[in-house]
């Protein structure tokens, strides 16, 4: 996603000098066998194959071929780690990582679907979120692991079919889970939306008002328990952004006290009740800068944490979008740092339970070229897994990086 204030849905496209392509209006299908050339029969099961069962890992790795545009990473139990995006920007896929490589295991038969979020938290409770957009308006798309493969699942739309409703983020624990985004509310303003799964069915939950707010939206969410989660976004007043926080608790949502800064929280990651991070960016005189927040059980606060100063000679603007933890002294963030020309680099930032600080990273396109950091998940045997992106020969491709 692209640093600046809340817009339309779209927003999210990851890389800025790609053209949406051309959408129509066609039923989707989940296709859980083989849909690229070459796919070995069983590999789209989503599970390892048998002689991955040690869960090998590479340094680096290309998902999918040109045009895959990945959005979001999870990693869940045993060696599962699934990967979602789109190719050409308008067409749904999802991948899993079998330890060799990454296989498709998901995707959609018709153009203008996307998905923006993945969870792999346990059998069971492996769930992919966008939306669909048949039309002039976009409907709220969710795709579920099941015994049969990946399956669309029926999920609310309370703008409307006129209206956008948009998901962005997704969280489970145990059967429950929660998608959250943004929906129409008039013509012209955004509100979040948070969608409940309650073991049967997806419905709407009541979203808190966002009080002083034109605009709002959720882009991520993560769960501590059936009972308790978070979710963060951005609430718009005027043409301000500010980091907006929402808390699931005795079966509420609420909106949290978020320090006073201005810009927009992008990811969440949850390790205890008393424990939990949030990053974005901050919006400054001086330009965008990373944006890192604390959770200690009792209030939030804003965290040192590192920048990118120039990117090719330039002052840069940097972005977190992703954040994952494995424990307390082990996090995570990840993101891209902009020059005004265009020039991009990802950005990698680790937590040691004291400071953060920036780790190199790759940028397969040169520092002069395109590259990114989307997001990051994390699991105990398999360490970090980032995923990416880069332009080359104006083809975006997309890419995993694992860490121990």
């Amino acid at each position: 996603m692209l640093p600046g204030p809340l817009s339309p849905a779209g927003r999210r496209a990851a890389l800025p000098l790609l053209a949406a392509a051309a959408v129509a209006a066609l039923q989707l299908l989940i296709s859980a066998g083989p849909a690229v050339a070459g796919l070995p029969a069983g590999a789209a099961s989503g599970q390892p194959d048998a002689a991955a069962t040690s869960c090998p890992a590479k340094g680096q790795t290309a998902i999918g071929a040109g045009q895959v545009d990945i959005d979001a990473i999870a990693a869940g139990p045993g060696c599962t780690v699934l990967a979602a995006g789109t190719v050409n920007l308008s067409r749904s896929v999802l991948y899993a990582w079998n330890g060799s490589g990454w296989r498709q295991v998901a995707s959609a038969t018709a153009p203008s679907t996307n998905l923006y979020a993945v969870t792999a938290a346990a059998a069971g409770s492996s769930w992919a979120v966008g939306y669909t957009s048949p039309g002039v308006a976009d409907q709220t798309l969710i795709l579920h692991k099941t015994s049969r493969g990946w399956v669309r699942v029926k999920s609310p739309d309370p703008a409307g079919s006129a209206g956008l409703n948009d998901l962005y983020g997704v969280a489970a624990s145990g059967t429950r889970a929660w998608a959250v985004g943004s929906r129409s509310v008039s013509a012209t303003a955004y509100g979040a939306l948070i969608l409940s799964w309650n073991g049967q069915r997806w419905g709407v939950a009541p979203a808190p008002k966002v009080t002083r707010a034109q605009d709002s939206a959720l882009f991520s969410a993560a769960a501590i328990s059936t009972t308790s989660a978070w979710a963060v976004g951005t609430a718009v007043q005027g043409s301000i952004s500010r980091p907006l926080i929402e808390r699931l608790r005795s079966g509420h949502w609420a909106v949290v006290s978020s320090p006073a800064e201005q810009g927009e929280l992008e990811s969440v990651t949850v390790i205890s009740a008393r424990n939990a991070w949030a990053v974005g960016y901050r919006s400054t005189a001086a330009g965008n800068k990373t944006l890192v927040e604390h959770w200690n059980g009792t209030k939030w606060k804003v965290v040192a944490s590192p920048n990118v100063a120039r990117v090719t000679g330039q002052a840069a603007d940097n972005q977190l979008r992703g954040v994952a933890a494995k424990a307390a002294g082990n996090v995570e963030a990840v993101g891209v740092a902009e020059a005004p020309g265009g020039s991009e680099v990802t950005l990698l930032l680790h937590w040691n339970g004291r400071s953060w600080a920036r780790v190199a990273s790759p940028d397969p396109a040169g520092t002069a070229g395109v590259n990114q950091f989307e997001g990051v998940a994390a699991t105990g045997p398999e360490g970090f897994w980032i995923a990416g992106g880069y332009l080359s020969g104006g083809v975006l491709h997309s890419f995993a990086v694992h860490r121990d």
